[in-house]
């Protein structure tokens, strides 16, 4: 597998190089209105550094994917209309005479707030659906699958899960045949409101390990998605260029924040989001540095030191260190 991916990651780079992409910005920025998502794209096609990222994380994604499908390795999630089933029994029951010893200590309410207002639990069953749950939304966002994410919080009964996760989408201006048309969008325009919520969120300990980390990729906090990589190397370096990606977009859609329409954003919740969500801007070989330091003192693999070396582009580099591995090999 490891090596098939290598294979993939080459095609990948030298399919990108041989494209041809605008030199500007500007050629691509003719319109009037333009949308967060359109200004993005813009960006993408303009920017190299930034397309290489994207290009890395989305190899990262589809091979995830790939070895989720073979594995099958997360446990399933059974749909429900109704969340937290079993607490809701117990709360229906309460003043039956078959529920003679009532349980305290679990919360009264059915709202999704209810056990952090109360301080109270929910049932140990719901607690392990949830678990499960927020494993299973990480995993699908961790694999590119943002899409199935929402669509399996809301088929679990968890609505609120999935509308916390689209708050992440970029607001985006639909299509329209009369001009006079009102305007119709896609998106959240109050989308960094949005972050400074959600990192509310991500930052929580008494939250999921794993909804802290989907919440923390989304919103570009790096501190909240790396318990849930469990030291692995590509997780960890999925997680590293999501967050420099983010933070790059983030950059550039506050330094056209003026351009966009349709934005509610007010310049203080832009302050407000900047002073408490700052990420240092890191060149590819420090990503990868950053990665090695969190591998507790772990090596790569032969085929992970030719993947790292092939997303820098020290193509010689994999030919000294071959060689050194096959010197090494017949002693």
């Amino acid at each position: 597998a490891e090596e098939a991916n290598t294979w993939k990651l080459i095609h990948c780079l030298y399919a990108d190089s041989i494209s041809e992409h605008p030199e500007s910005l500007d050629t691509l920025l003719q319109e009037t209105t333009l949308s967060q998502q359109t200004l993005v794209s813009a960006l993408f096609s303009s920017d190299s550094e930034l397309r290489l990222l994207q290009l890395l994380v989305d190899w990262l994604e589809a091979t995830a994917a790939y070895q989720e499908e073979v594995t099958k390795t997360s446990a399933p999630i059974i749909g429900n209309n109704i969340h937290w089933g079993n607490t809701l029994h117990e709360l229906l029951i309460g003043t039956s005479l078959f529920n003679k010893e009532k349980n305290k200590s679990m919360i009264t309410c059915m709202d999704p707030d209810a056990p952090r207002r109360q301080k109270k639990a929910i049932h140990s069953d719901d607690a392990k659906d949830d678990n499960d749950l927020c494993k299973r939304i990480f995993t699908e966002v961790r694999c590119g699958k943002f899409k199935e994410a929402v669509s399996l919080c809301i088929s679990a009964g968890q609505a609120w899960r999935g509308a916390v996760l689209q708050g992440w989408i970029l607001l985006h201006y639909l299509p329209r045949e009369d001009p006079n048309e009102p305007l119709r969008i896609s998106g959240n325009p109050s989308r960094d409101l949005w972050k400074w919520c959600a990192l509310a969120i991500a930052t929580n300990k008494e939250e999921n390990i794993y909804y802290r980390a989907t919440i923390g990729i989304l919103v570009g906090h790096l501190a909240s998605t790396v318990p849930a990589c469990q030291g692995s190397w590509e997780d960890l370096l999925w997680a590293h260029l999501r967050v420099q990606i983010e933070a790059r977009v983030d950059k550039f859609l506050h330094e056209h924040h003026a351009t966009v329409e349709a934005n509610t954003t007010t310049v203080e919740v832009l302050d407000l989001l900047q002073s408490e969500l700052q990420v240092e801007e890191l060149s590819l070989q420090q990503v990868f540095s950053a990665v090695k330091s969190l591998l507790d003192g772990r090596k790569e693999s032969h085929y992970q030191t030719c993947q790292r070396y092939l997303m820098l582009g020290h193509v010689r580099s994999i030919m000294q260190d071959s060689l050194e591995w096959i010197d090494g090999a017949e002693d």
